[in-house]
């Protein structure tokens, strides 16, 4: 019985960061970014998700926004765009919630070659400048 249940529980796995920015839901302006620092990762491999929280005012069908990381040390850096579909073309808002949806999408991973603290940098793409109904938006890591 104990080693089925010390099986089982090596298979969760526990964030190392996992971290929610609160957005300004009268409108997330293109030009404030949010800024994760995760103060230290050892070297490895990282598996990295976002998550997104948003409410019914949320005007598109989906959401663009531009992740940016870099280590302190300068020597690893990366850029990605990332698109979570919000709604579905008839409106309904595809993410799990009722007066807040919430979006996941996991990212490409980063593989650190020496102990560093890293920071993810976080500012949205599209038209609007000031996007209404983004509530919050979230990182988390965990090691491969």
């Amino acid at each position: 019985m104990a080693t089925v249940a010390l099986a089982l529980a090596s298979c969760n796995r526990l964030p190392l960061y996992s971290h929610f920015m609160p957005v300004d839901t009268k409108g997330w302006l293109r030009h404030d970014s949010l800024r994760f620092v995760v103060p230290q990762l050892e070297p490895g491999r990282y598996d990295l998700t976002l998550t997104l929280r948003t409410t019914s005012r949320y005007p598109y069908t989906q959401l663009s926004l531009i992740l940016r990381c870099r280590d302190k040390a300068h020597t690893f850096s990366r850029s990605d765009t990332v698109t979570f579909p919000v709604t579905d073309a008839k409106g309904v808002f595809q993410g799990h919630g009722t007066a807040i949806h919430e979006y996941f999408t996991p990212l490409t991973p980063i593989t650190l070659d020496t102990a560093t603290a890293v920071i993810f940098t976080v500012t949205h793409n599209m038209s609007q400048d000031a996007l209404p109904g983004i509530t919050d938006l979230g990182l988390t890591i965990e090691q491969q």
